[in-house]
């Protein structure tokens, strides 16, 4: 068994718990002063980044700062280019195929693969992906991250997509330089 494996519940929790206090403070500083830069520069009409806002009035919607909006039309016109030619919503930007490209070339093994494909895609058309891709691809591009969270609603039994707001994201790297998985 492995250390975290013989944890209790309490035990991983507190573990969590140190290890997202430790990079949030890793983060502080510099990364997040360059991602206001940002936001104020770029993704303006997104609020005040770091700020916590209990409602949309603490939001200073007037801000001076910006006298030439070119960075901020080349970002959305950039992240709307990617979903438009990455995952556009007017056709099927994938299908499914076997690794063995032997098993591909049966009939009966494709015809299943595409409708699985199918399955796929109608479920993503009538799930609010598009919406939340699109918010997730101007993370993307202002501030070179984003994350999208997918669940599945109980009461309607659809697909459900959420752009996390890249303040919300903390990353931690394995020994091998990736992406931790918990």
């Amino acid at each position: 068994m492995s250390e975290r494996q013989e944890l209790t519940g309490a035990e991983q929790n507190a573990d969590i718990v140190k290890r997202v206090e430790y990079l949030i403070n890793e983060r502080k500083g510099s990364v997040e002063q360059v991602w206001e830069l940002i936001e104020r520069f770029v993704l303006p009409l997104r609020g005040e980044f770091y700020r916590d806002q209990n409602n949309e009035m603490e939001i200073d919607w007037h801000r001076r700062s910006i006298y030439d909006s070119t960075a901020v039309f080349a970002c959305q016109a950039l992240a709307a280019s990617i979903h438009g030619n990455l995952t556009s919503p007017s056709q099927t930007w994938f299908e499914y195929a076997f690794k063995d490209m032997a098993m591909n070339e049966d009939d009966e093994i494709k015809e299943w693969l595409d409708e699985c494909t199918s399955l796929v895609y109608a479920a993503l058309g009538e799930s609010n992906f598009d919406i939340e891709i699109a918010e997730a691809y101007l993370e993307l591009v202002a501030y070179g991250t984003a994350a999208l969270t997918e669940e599945l609603d109980d009461n309607t039994g659809k697909l459900m997509f959420s752009a996390m707001p890249i303040k919300e994201v903390y990353f931690e790297e394995d020994y091998t330089k990736q992406v931790a998985k918990l």
